[in-house]
């Protein structure tokens, strides 16, 4: 019976995430998922996806915390989020020097134009409202 509304659930969310063929919602909650950064586009360009994703993540707690992994660095920081609206506030970080190619500083600094998220399947897209940044997240593995 456990496992029956389970699937009831599932089934009912994934009915509701369609609209005009398109999935709007992700069958991985936002508070609670570690999502990792799989790709990045800066000024309406190119897609670039990111070598090591597992060592770009973030995690939101329902509490109004952000725990942060930036390659070798590790960091806490606050948000505020609604249905669309999503804002990091100041992100305090581990100072470990990472290895040359690091992208740790984009990282953080694409965090801090953040503005909005959607969900397209299950990728996270979080953006910034004048189309600057785009960052792209899966769920991390567990």
């Amino acid at each position: 019976m456990k496992h029956v509304s389970r699937l009831a659930v599932l089934l009912a969310a994934t009915c509701a995430a369609w609209s005009d063929g398109v999935a709007a919602l992700s069958p991985f909650p936002l508070l609670g998922t570690v999502w990792a950064w799989h790709a990045m586009a800066v000024d309406g360009g190119v897609r670039t996806p990111i070598e090591a994703p597992e060592r770009y993540t973030i995690e939101l707690l329902p509490d109004g915390d952000a725990r942060v992994r930036a390659d070798c660095n590790r960091g806490r920081g606050r948000y505020q989020a609604n249905d669309v609206e999503l804002r990091f506030g100041p992100i305090a970080t581990t100072k470990i020097g990472c290895p040359a190619g690091s992208r740790d500083r984009a990282f953080l600094d694409a965090l801090g134009r953040i503005d909005q998220y959607r969900f397209e399947g299950v990728d996270l897209v979080l953006a910034s409202k004048d189309g600057r940044s785009t960052m792209r997240f899966k769920p991390a593995p567990s």
